[in-house]
């Protein structure tokens, strides 16, 4: 059941990209989703449809799971699994390093609450 989870929160993970509602973030990462956003909007009217959330979801998650399933059998091993959350772990500390560095003291609550976030991740495998 917890490989589920974990294939499901790696799948999911793709979703927060579709938002493009933060003001906070920096210029690149702004248009970044836009063209996310632009992406799963599949009909071109502004809004995501449940229907085209579900196709961009679904693609992005297939795109995942390939990546994840290094041998191509069509099937994650545990030890596949492990070694993409190694991966992915590694990379999101190096974001949060760079994002850190990239930001001043007044900033302190937002980086509270984003190892708060890294910490309940690595607390749910």
């Amino acid at each position: 059941m917890r490989f589920v989870l974990t294939l499901a929160a790696l799948a999911f993970m793709a979703t927060p990209a579709l938002a493009d509602h933060h003001g906070d973030m920096e210029g690149k990462a702004q248009h970044k989703k836009a063209g996310l956003f632009q992406k799963a909007d599949s009909n071109g009217d502004g809004d995501i449809s449940k229907a085209e959330f579900v196709q961009y979801t679904s693609e992005k998650a297939q795109m995942r799971f390939d990546k994840i399933d290094t041998d191509n059998n069509g099937q994650l091993t545990k030890e596949e699994a492990l070694t993409a959350r190694s991966k992915m772990r590694r990379h999101m500390n190096k974001k949060i390093k760079k994002w850190k560095n990239n930001n001043d003291a007044n900033n302190m609550g937002n980086q509270s609450q984003m190892r708060q976030r890294m910490q309940k991740m690595g607390n749910d495998g």
